[in-house]
């Protein structure tokens, strides 16, 4: 149980990106503090930023 709770302490503060590039899918979850340089690099490798949420 311990093992658990660790695991849902890595998740605070992050940002999961939902792309999509000719038809593919891809998830990507990002600290908060580096979700814009990513976005911006996943925009210059032809990726479209669907949705960002805080997870």
């Amino acid at each position: 149980m311990g093992r658990a709770q660790a695991g849902a302490a890595h998740v605070i503060g992050l940002r999961r990106l939902y792309c999509n590039r000719n038809g593919v899918f891809l998830m990507v979850d990002v600290p908060a503090a580096d979700v814009e340089p990513k976005k911006a690099e996943l925009i210059l490798k032809g990726w479209l930023i669907e949705d960002d949420i805080l997870v």
